[in-house]
């Protein structure tokens, strides 16, 4: 095996991937293949930069390993394309806003290309095995198409639909934003306020309360709110039924307050209130009670409604409704029949809606700000700082608000429960701690998905709209018409064409239309639209794969929106089986990021850098899979890759050992009754290191199987197995049977290393087969699994036993050489009926316990049974053979017996004649 110095460890890996055939692998496994399908799918990387450390690695790790299990693997490779991060980078946020849709198109998909190309060159030098030839884009035409008939298919279901709903808004981006797409920062600072209003209508309980309190005395409600920007589409303040609430005497007027009692200590000194209730009773007194608008001018009065979200932890037990602000707020205005309105527009100010003094103001400027407080100072009762976590666009790093805004929305109401009983069959690996896991929640709390964005670079939503009444046109004609101007001029051909190449006569006799009265939308599908269809493609007809590997964010991403739209499109989900991992981030436990300089990139990992020298792919490889250990951080530091290129230097100087003792590649060997324990042993854990890592492989705890191996190769093969028969491997005669046994072995066990450590480490595990004459491939050529005649636990007892024997043996002798000594094993009658077959008498100088214990002879005496095992150590009193180095020599002689007859057969009579004739 050639040595890997720094310099040349990028060459050997290279040579060794075109010399095993990394490239033609995948095509040649199906063709070839005969076991039954296994598919992965592929999660689309982002076009975006660079690759990032362990991507891509651990799905190639399952494809191998259920390659070398025998099925045939379907893995093609794809690449998200669309949406605004592109657009940033080709561009940059100001350019964006000056160039048509065409130039910026054009832009984003050269600038897309180009990181494909180089992400792509980076997986192939990992040795990723994929169909690379017919990868797939979400920019390439056949995967629009095929989005745009997903999108009518589901727009007929009526699954699919436009609506004035709030949504997250990002101010800089100018665009509708999914939840996915937000970073919560925790130290956002807003000003919050404390807003009066006079009650309107009282129901009879609450009228009499307050009449018993104090005759003829108004009574107020208190909201607060950190949205004082909101405040304008003010609609309706909730209560809790079964809260206490209670009323008190406001010291800065005559009037009376009502809010909740477990929040009076608290608000009494904020507000200046008496801390002392005058009168207390449950939220559902409250039915039926309206209050003056904040804002008189807009309505006469608005209504107080029961909620659940209404809590008594902060606040002041009542919350301020603004339906188009909120999803809890829209949902609550639904069911209580409150219309919503737009007080405010997609460009951040404030509508004809909202009152008169504020309208066509930005809503986020101080001065705005100000002019609202001064409109409320009357009702303003405090105003403070609060610092609270706060959704951010995570691309423009700036606050987002809800708005309401006509959108189109992918009905999840409709479809959660479907999509909850196809994801109960779903394994998920590891299993989710929380109940319900972080899927289900997303599930259960977003009752809309909003699959539309005002961007350029994706897929165009095929809908025309009525000039006049806004009113959307879709249909299948027009979907159909539109990929057939896909074929003939490409993605761009909505951008390009007028309404009239693109909208078919038959719509418009259907919808009763002409061309005048029509204009195009101009919205795009939300990105993760678009990669939630990628099984639809991707798959094909199979249309579900058994396995897909992502972060752990994924849960409430790629993972949730493809089971919604697989829901919806072939009722059931588009995988059998999830394995989530985290993250990586930096020694210290943080994120890595560009400006806090902590980013590892792979190159510098597996080529090297000034700082780093090249650790070669396996080391990557192996590295990424030891740290997989649930949904935890992985931390990448020195210690960790120094930690995985031990790993790889035990495994090859183990394998070095074994390759210059091992023959041909041979079957296993079923009938093994006859052979020596510790060979028998061996077979038996190396068929169950096989079952182990078969079954840590399944479950996806990869750093169990790293950890197995490196084990198994340290413990079992190097110090016990390879230490205890060197004597046998290297001085019995060469076709003794007892020797034979040994190097059958040692060739199925690295057979068998090849085997677990191969989907890991496919480098090392084919330069291994490189120098093993006769091998072949070993992805071309698995190899076997162990028998089950191997499978022989009752060994491990009689181990278990022989070691407790070597350990009193080494205790005895201290630091001198055991082989030095002979020992008299004093044991009871059933264990000395089992030694008894590993030597040919009671008193042995060749035999298995000699080569077992490491000791020059064993005598063996059977005692009583409740008598204790003892042992009895003795100096040899034979001198050491000058070939074996054991102290088992006659007196006077230079070699033993066993070395005289194995010299004496090498020196053959034809050697000795043409010595002589020399």
């Amino acid at each position: 095996m050639s040595g890997r110095t720094r310099k040349n460890i990028q060459a050997l890996d290279a040579l060794i991937a075109q010399k095993c055939g990394f490239e033609e692998l995948y095509k040649w496994q199906r063709e070839n293949k005969k076991g039954s399908e296994f598919v992965l799918h592929d999660g689309p990387p982002y076009a975006n930069g660079s690759v990032h450390l362990g991507h891509a690695i651990l799905k190639d790790v399952a494809n191998r390993e259920r390659l070398l299990a025998g099925c045939k693997v379907h893995y093609v490779p794809g690449w998200d394309c669309h949406g605004l991060p592109i657009e940033l980078k080709a561009i940059g946020q100001n350019d964006r806003k000056k160039l048509d849709p065409i130039a910026l198109r054009q832009k984003s998909r050269k600038y897309s290309e180009e990181a494909i190309k180089n992400q792509e060159a980076e997986f192939r030098s990992w040795g990723v095995m994929a169909d690379w030839e017919n990868k797939y884009l979400t920019s390439n035409p056949e995967f629009v198409k095929n989005q745009l008939r997903c999108f009518q298919n589901l727009y007929e279901r009526s699954l699919v639909f436009q609506d004035l709903k709030p949504i997250y808004w990002s101010p800089i981006s100018e665009t509708a934003l999914a939840e996915s797409e937000l970073v919560y920062k925790n130290d956002h600072t807003s000003l919050s306020v404390f807003v009066s209003a006079r009650f309107v209508d009282l129901p009879a309980d609450l009228q009499k309360i307050v009449s018993s309190v104090k005759p003829g005395a108004s009574l107020d409600l208190v909201v607060w709110t950190s949205t004082l920007w909101s405040l304008p589409a003010n609609q309706a303040v909730a209560y809790g039924e079964d809260m206490d609430y209670c009323i008190v005497e406001n010291k800065s007027s005559d009037t009376l307050v009502l809010v909740a009692q477990d929040l009076l200590p608290t608000l009494a000194e904020k507000l200046n209130l008496s801390n002392i209730p005058l009168a207390s009773f449950k939220g559902s007194t409250l039915k039926g009670a309206t209050y003056a608008s904040m804002f008189g001018s807009v309505m006469k009065s608005l209504p107080l409604i029961p909620s659940t979200h209404v809590t008594n932890t902060a606040g002041t037990g009542l919350v301020h409704i603004a339906p188009s602000h909120g999803q809890q707020d829209f949902l609550l205005a639904l069911e209580n029949k409150i219309s919503m309105y737009q007080s405010i527009d997609e460009s951040m100010k404030y509508t004809r809606e909202a009152p008169e003094d504020v309208q066509g103001l930005p809503i986020l400027e101080k001065s705005t700000s100000d002019k609202i407080i001064s409109l409320l100072a009357g009702n303003i009762m405090h105003s403070e700082p609060f610092v609270h976590s706060y959704p951010y666009d995570w691309r423009a790093h700036c606050p987002v608000i809800m708005l309401a805004s006509k959108q189109w929305f992918l009905s999840t109401e409709t479809l959660r429960h479907r999509a909850e009983d196809a994801l109960a069959r779903v394994n998920q690996f590891p299993i989710p701690e929380q109940d319900p896991s972080p899927m289900v929640a997303m599930l259960r709390k977003r009752p809309y998905w909003c699959i539309s964005r005002q961007r350029v670079w994706g897929t165009p939503i095929p809908a025309a709209y009525h000039k006049k009444t806004g009113q959307p046109i879709l249909h299948k004609d027009l979907v159909e018409n539109i990929c057939k101007l896909i074929d003939e001029k490409g993605t761009d051909c909505w951008w390009q064409c007028d309404v009239s190449e693109v909208v078919p006569e038959s719509v418009l006799t259907k919808f009763n239309v002409s061309y005048d009265e029509l204009e195009l939308g101009k919205d795009i599908l939300d990105i993760w639209f678009d990669s939630g269809l990628t099984w639809s493609y991707a798959l094909g007809p199979i249309g579900q794969s058994h396995l897909c590997i992502e972060g752990a964010d994924q849960y409430t991403a790629w993972f949730q929106t493809s089971l919604l739209l697989s829901t919806a499109l072939q009722a059931r989900s588009p995988y059998k089986n999830l394995q989530t991992h985290g993250f990586v981030v930096d020694g210290n436990g943080l994120k890595m990021s560009k400006s806090v300089g902590n980013v590892i990139h792979p190159k510098d990992l597996t080529r090297g850098s000034k700082k780093q020298p090249p650790l070669g792919i396996d080391v990557l490889r192996c590295w990424i899979a030891s740290q997989i250990v649930g949904i935890k951080n992985i931390p990448a530091s020195e210690g960790t890759f120094k930690t995985a290129t031990e790993i790889i230097s035990k495994i090859r100087n183990v394998s070095k050992f074994l390759l210059g003792s091992v023959g041909p590649p041979i079957e296993p060997a079923r009938d093994t009754a006859n052979w020596k324990f510790l060979d028998r042993l061996m077979l038996h854990r190396l068929y169950k290191l096989q079952q182990c890592t078969s079954d840590t492989y399944r479950r996806h705890v990869l750093n169990h199987t790293v950890k197995q191996l490196f084990s198994f190769v340290t413990l079992d093969v190097s110090s016990t197995y390879c230490h205890l028969i060197k004597d046998r491997l290297y001085c019995d005669a060469i076709d003794s049977a007892e020797r034979q046994q040994c190097v059958q072995v040692l060739t199925y066990t690295l057979e068998t290393l090849l085997r677990v450590m191969g989907p890991i480490v496919p480098h090392l595990a084919e330069e291994i087969c490189l120098h093993w004459e006769g091998r072949g491939r070993l992805f071309f050529t698995p190899g076997f699994d162990a028998p089950e005649s191997w499978n022989q636990p009752e060994l491990e007892v009689l181990w278990e036993q022989i070691e407790n024997l070597r350990g009193s043996i080494n205790k005895a002798v201290g630091n001198e050489n055991t082989q030095e000594f002979g020992v008299t094993i004093e044991v009871p009658r059933d264990l000395y009926t089992v030694l008894k077959r590993m030597q040919l008498s009671d008193e042995s100088w060749q035999s298995e316990l000699c080569e077992l214990l490491q000791v020059a002879a064993v005598l063996l005496q059977p005692v009583a049974e409740e008598v204790p095992v003892s042992v009895d150590l003795w100096k040899s009193p034979r001198g050491q053979c000058l070939r074996c180095r054991r102290f088992t020599a006659l007196p006077s002689a230079e070699l033993c017996e066993r070395c005289e007859d194995v010299v004496a057969a090498s020196i053959k009579p034809d050697c000795q004649s043409s010595n002589a004739q020399s």
